[in-house]
């Protein structure tokens, strides 16, 4: 009977140790700071410090990123802010999972359409102070790692 007990408590024991769940994203504006790349005719192009603004809102289910001051490659004659509204954003497990195809990615604020450089295949995840993205604009990879600015 002793056993019995002792068998008892230990399985008690273990099954009330369980992993504690991560924390939930809040909704919110977060600022990430990191590298674009983009491939553009098979040549990689870095920009590092770039910054990347998610909207979430866990509600919804819905983000918006927002680029700032970029330039995809050297040749480009000016730095724009672009917007990607209307993402995929779940909630799971602490991290936010980020998919979205056929987005038409604005310049921000003015909102004009750059439908030629329409938003395919973005994937992406906030987990903790990361993210972490990959997409294409038109015919361009693009992909961004960046930390939580504070």
């Amino acid at each position: 009977m002793k056993k019995l007990m002792l068998v008892l408590a230990a399985a008690a024991l273990l099954f009330s140790c369980s992993k504690d769940p991560k924390e939930e994203v809040p909704s919110g504006q977060f600022d990430y700071m990191g590298t674009m790349e983009v491939i553009y005719f098979d040549v990689n192009y870095p920009s590092p410090e770039t910054v990347f603004t998610v909207m979430y809102d866990q509600e919804a289910g819905k983000a918006e990123l927002l680029l700032h001051q970029v330039k995809f490659v050297p040749m480009m004659p000016v730095t724009l802010d672009i917007l990607v509204p209307d993402i995929t954003a779940k909630a799971s497990d602490g991290k936010v999972v980020l998919t979205g195809n056929e987005i038409i990615p604005l310049t921000y604020p003015a909102r004009i359409e750059y439908d030629r450089y329409m938003v395919t295949d973005l994937t992406g995840t906030i987990d903790g102070d990361k993210l972490t993205l990959s997409l294409k604009f038109g015919d361009y990879p693009t992909t961004f790692e960046g930390t939580l600015v504070e």
